[in-house]
């Protein structure tokens, strides 16, 4: 049903269709797709003037990888028409819809990021305390003087548990 809409639309607006290319059964999410892949080698090699689609979500379902394909095509002056949605770059509006689209997909990107950094810190934390710097020499010093593990711990500023194992290290 998509396809016989899209021909009609082609049919009404005087476009010749160059090809169709169409992948059945295969998600959009996935970034390579055999017809897909068919159809960025022929954008590259600029064989057509526009794309015509049901729906943004068929060219892919990441913002982010069809923004890429967007440019691609805006590098090699493409237009793109999206049917369904009515929308097209080759009017203003268009143009400045796809804009505000790229704009949504730098704030996802920048948020991304900052997860991703938080995530490092918090990693970090998680992972312990930086070691303490305990002098050895001292706590056997204070040990031969006759004080428990737990002053020892106290003057040097960690457990007794941590006393304990530095004076079995030797």
């Amino acid at each position: 049903m998509q396809l016989k809409e899209l021909r009609d639309y082609c049919q009404r607006m005087k476009y010749d269709i160059y090809r169709e290319y169409t992948d059945i059964g295969e998600s959009g999410a996935k970034t390579s797709r055999p017809q897909f892949n068919l159809f960025m080698e022929d954008m590259r090699k600029r064989l057509f003037d526009a794309v015509l689609v049901w729906k943004l979500d068929r060219m892919g379902r990441s913002l982010l990888h069809l923004l890429q394909i967007m440019e691609e095509l805006k590098t090699k002056n493409i237009d793109f028409i999206s049917y369904s949605q009515n929308l097209n770059t080759m009017d203003s509006t268009g143009k400045l819809l796809f804009n505000i689209i790229g704009s949504f997909a730098e704030f996802e990107r920048d948020i991304i990021r900052e997860r991703v950094l938080a995530g490092k810190r918090k990693s970090v934390i998680k992972q312990g305390r930086k070691p303490l710097q305990i002098n050895r020499h001292e706590v056997h010093r204070l040990r031969e003087e006759g004080k428990t593990l737990e002053q020892i711990g106290d003057e040097v500023g960690c457990s007794y548990g941590t006393v304990y194992n530095l004076l079995r290290m030797k």
